[in-house]
C-alpha cells in the first residue's frame, strides 16, 4: 500500500494501540513495511519492550504526533489494488477446506513404478550415453512428465515422482495428457493441474578445448557455448499454477529435502485444484452474464431495426401522401382548365385521362388504398 493511502493520524493511533505486527496484518503488508511507512510519515512508534512493560502494568505517555509536510513523502509498499487482491485470495483460501495428508515416505529403491514413471524411465534408457555426457541436464520425463534433472539425480528424481504419482492415484485422482501443454497433469474434481520436478542448475564459464579453438579458427560458423551447466543435485517440486497460492514450490534446503515435503505438496496441489474450481465457476458465471448481455443486445438491436423499418415506412407513406396531395391538386386544376370548346372526342379523351390520373393518385395515397391492374395492391393505413 502506498503511504498516500495511509491515514496518518489513524496509523498513529493504531501503532500505539496494538503491536506493529497486528497493524501490518490489517493492512495486508509486513511489519517492516508499516515501520517504513511510519518513518516516512514521521509517525512515532513504541520502542523495544514497550508492550511487555504495558502488560506488566506500566503506564506510558505516548509522544505527540509531530507536524509533517505530506509533499515530501515517497511511495512504498503495496497498492490498494494489490491489498484488495490479497484479501480476495485469503477469502478464497478460507473457502477451500484442504486437509493435510499424513506423511509420505519415499522408498530407497524404485519398485513397480507407476505407468507414467515407467514411460519416463524408458525414455531415459533410450537416450544415448554420448548425448547424456555432452548435455548432463536433460528432460528425462518423455512427453508425459516434466522431469528435468542431471544423470546423477535421475534415480532420486524418479523415486520422488513415482511416490507422488502413487500417492495421488491412491486418493482416487487420475492423470491426463494435454496436447497443448505437451505434459500430463493430475485431474482433481474436473480441474487439470500440472507439476514438475527440476534440478537447480548453476552456470560456469566455459573453458574452450583445443578442438574448439581449432574449429573456431577453421570455421566461421563454429559455435562454442559461453557457459556450461553445472548440476547441483538440488531438486525442486513445483505446481505449475499461475494465480496466487500460499505456496507453489518445495525445494531442497540446508535442513530439509524435497522428500520431506511431499504431503505438503499434495495438499498444495489440492488447494490449487479447489482454487481453479472456484475460478472456473467464476468464469462460467461471467460467460453466462456475457451471453445474457449479448442476447439482450441482440434483442435490442432487433427491436431497433424493427422500429427503424416501421419509421422508414411511415416516412415513405408521408412522402407518398404529400405526392398524392400534389397530384390531386394538379388533376383538379387540369380538370378546371378544360374548356367547352373541346370536341366530343377531345373531351372524352381528357375525361379518360383525368379518371386514370385520379385512380393512380388514389393508389399512391396511403390513406385510400387501391388495387391497380399493373402496379399491384397498396393497403390503406396510417
Amino acid at each position: 500500500m502506498s503511504i498516500d493511502f495511509y491515514d496518518r493520524e489513524k496509523l498513529y493511533r493504531e501503532v500505539w494501540a496494538e503491536s506493529v505486527t497486528v497493524v501490518a496484518k490489517r493492512y495486508g503488508v509486513s511489519d517492516v513495511a508499516i515501520k517504513k511507512a511510519c518513518k516516512k510519515l514521521k509517525v512515532p512508534t513504541p520502542g523495544r519492550g514497550y508492550w511487555q512493560q504495558v502488560k506488566a502494568g506500566a503506564e506510558f505517555r505516548r509522544p505527540p504526533l509531530p507536524k509533517f509536510d505530506a509533499s515530501l513523502i515517497q511511495h512504498i509498499g503495496n497498492s490498494p489494488d494489490q491489498v484488495k487482491f490479497r484479501e480476495n485470495q485469503e477469502s478464497m483460501k478460507a473457502k477451500i477446506p484442504i486437509k493435510k495428508p499424513s506423511s509420505i515416505t519415499v522408498p530407497e529403491k524404485l519398485l513397480h513404478p507407476h505407468p507414467l514413471l515407467a514411460e519416463a524411465a524408458e525414455a531415459f534408457k533410450k537416450n544415448r550415453s554420448g548425448e547424456r555426457e555432452q548435455n548432463p541436464v536433460r528432460h528425462f520425463g518423455g512427453k508425459h512428465l516434466d522431469i528435468y534433472v542431471a544423470k546423477n539425480s535421475v534415480d532420486r528424481a524418479f523415486r520422488i515422482m513415482d511416490t507422488v504419482l502413487k500417492a495421488m492415484t491412491n486418493e482416487g485422482y487420475t492423470f491426463r495428457y494435454d496436447e497443448r501443454q505437451h505434459n500430463s497433469g493430475v485431474l482433481i474434481d474436473g480441474e487439470l493441474l500440472f507439476f514438475r520436478l527440476r534440478e537447480h542448475i548453476k552456470q560456469a564459464p566455459h573453458i574452450k578445448t583445443a578442438e574448439e579453438i581449432a574449429d573456431l579458427k577453421r570455421y566461421e560458423w563454429s559455435h562454442v557455448p559461453v557457459y556450461d551447466p553445472i548440476p547441483t543435485g538440488e531438486l525442486k517440486l513445483s505446481i505449475e499454477y499461475y494465480p496466487y497460492l500460499p505456496r507453489k514450490s518445495w525445494a531442497d534446503g540446508k535442513k530439509h529435502q524435497v522428500e520431506e515435503y511431499l504431503a505438503e505438496f499434495i495438499a498444495g496441489i489440492k488447494m490449487a485444484a479447489a482454487h481453479a474450481k472456484i475460478e472456473t465457476e467464476r468464469q462460467r458465471e461471467e460467460k453466462i452474464r456475457q451471453l445474457e448481455a449479448e442476447e439482450r443486445w441482440r434483442i435490442a438491436a432487433k427491436r431497433r431495426d424493427a422500429e427503424l423499418e416501421k419509421f422508414t415506412e411511415v416516412e415513405k407513406k408521408a412522402s407518398d401522401w404529400q405526392r398524392a396531395q400534389s397530384l390531386i391538386q394538379y388533376v383538379d386544376a387540369l380538370e378546371a382548365s378544360l374548356t367547352v370548346t373541346l370536341s366530343d372526342a377531345e373531351a372524352k379523351e381528357q375525361s379518360g385521362y383525368i379518371a386514370w390520373a385520379r385512380a393512380k393518385t388514389d393508389w399512391l395515397n396511403p390513406l385510400v388504398g387501391r388495387k391497380d391492374e399493373w402496379l399491384g395492391y397498396r393497403k390503406a393505413g396510417g
